[in-house]
């Protein structure tokens, strides 16, 4: 469902789709959630980059190292 190759998805229903039915959720922290995808092990971050809109405006899904996932999360 994910391509190898991507690192980051920024489709609003595809990420809700990820969320709700194959990634495993890991951590949270302020305004950010730490993702791990079961088939290949990678560590996926939700973030809301634009802090000028209301709620963040839209979610961005992007891949994070295991060593920057355990620095910022501790999983």
């Amino acid at each position: 469902m994910i391509d190898p190759a991507e690192t980051e998805i920024t489709d609003q229903p595809r990420i809700a789709a990820l969320i709700a039915g194959k990634l495993e959720k890991i951590a949270s922290g302020n305004w950010t959630i730490l993702y791990r995808d079961p088939d290949d092990g990678r560590f996926w971050e939700i973030t809301y980059p634009h802090s000028e809109r209301h709620g963040g405006g839209p979610a961005l899904l992007s891949v994070m190292s295991a060593d920057a996932a355990k620095a910022a999360y501790n999983p």
